[in-house]
């Protein structure tokens, strides 16, 4: 069922002036409300709608934001096709903004700044460069995934080929200098 209204958002809000404060449910480029309106988001997230899209591809081939390459809609996503599908009230919208899985999360890291969406984010912080892992030699579990062969090419106890060229792995701490 579709409920077709002569009224916008605008005539229905109750607090408007809030809202206004909040600048979180209008466009950040026209500031018209997001209401009955085509959003869509370039690859960092930053969104704007439709009508404000058109008009800044018309003449640059950026985000209008943090000015990444844009060459046409197809690289824009739309919420309604990338992302979240819920249909929720106003008043909830920063509940569920808190808890979808399409909100846009940093990754929990040190030392990485990758921002994906809250559904793909596990898949990346299994194999970032940057998770702590644990060395199987020496038990030490606070070593950068991405520094961890470093670590083995310093760790003494790390097994490596005879020099004799025989099949055996020994610690490297066992085997001794010697002079030629």
């Amino acid at each position: 069922m579709s409920i077709n209204s002569k009224f916008t958002i605008n005539n229905v809000l109750l607090n408007q002036e809030s809202l206004q404060k909040k600048n979180k449910y209008s466009c950040p480029i026209c500031f018209e409300y997001f209401y009955k309106k085509s959003v869509y988001q370039c690859r960092s997230g930053h969104y704007a709608c439709r009508e404000c899209w058109e008009k800044s591809l018309e003449t640059k081939q950026e985000c209008m934001i943090c000015r990444s390459e844009v060459n046409s809609f197809k690289d824009l996503s739309r919420y309604e096709e990338n992302g979240c599908r819920e249909i929720i009230n106003v008043d909830q919208l920063d509940i569920h903004i808190e808890n979808c899985i399409f909100k846009f999360e940093k990754c929990s890291h040190d030392g990485c700044d990758i921002v994906l969406r809250l559904n793909s984010l596990e898949e990346h912080e299994n194999k970032c460069d940057y998770k702590l892992v644990k060395c199987e030699y020496c038990a030490c579990d606070d070593i950068i995934q991405m520094e961890l062969e470093n670590h083995h090419d310093i760790y003494p106890k790390f097994p490596i080929d005879c020099p004799q060229g025989c099949s055996i792995m020994v610690e490297r701490d066992q085997i001794k200098s010697f002079r030629v």
